[in-house]
């Protein structure tokens, strides 16, 4: 790769995008909030308005992906809510079983996502797959943790 494309990469701040991956991220972004509703409608309200702003946050990013203020929000709010999310499970889940599977679902995403960036990085146009993989595990994740606050309301 030439220092002209990445100079002017970081001139304009774009994200390198193939062939449109990015609409497949904004679906798998809007699928999160379904976790969000799921939750807010059975009045669990601990962890679903956080997967509704989440997933708010990261549809606005990759409707047109540059490395700006909406990105850097974005990449915040999943590091806090990831940090929001594993300190509620680890405290409040009694669970066994659960609180096996859900590091086991959370860590093959993070793997997922640590593909993603480096296949993004070598220019491997199948980069966004990992990252689709890794908004599907972390759906899969809080629909598990949303659902074990629903099943056990006291």
């Amino acid at each position: 790769m030439n220092d002209t494309y990445r100079s002017k990469n970081r001139i304009n701040n774009k994200v390198w995008i193939f062939n449109d991956e990015n609409k497949y991220l904004m679906k798998t972004s809007k699928m999160i909030s379904l976790t969000g509703l799921w939750g807010i409608m059975n009045k669990e309200f601990k962890l679903s308005p956080v997967l509704c702003v989440m997933s708010l946050v990261s549809n606005k990013y990759w409707q047109q992906p540059k490395n700006n203020i909406i990105r850097f929000i974005d990449v915040s709010c999943v590091r806090l809510f990831s940090a929001y999310f594993a300190y509620n499970a680890y405290y409040d889940i009694k669970n066994p079983f659960v609180l096996g599977v859900l590091p086991c679902i959370y860590s093959l995403g993070g793997l997922y996502y640590i593909l993603g960036c480096n296949n993004h990085r070598k220019r491997n146009r199948m980069w966004y797959m990992d990252h689709v993989i890794f908004h599907t595990l972390s759906m899969i994740g809080h629909f598990v943790n949303i659902n074990y606050y629903i099943i056990n309301k006291t």
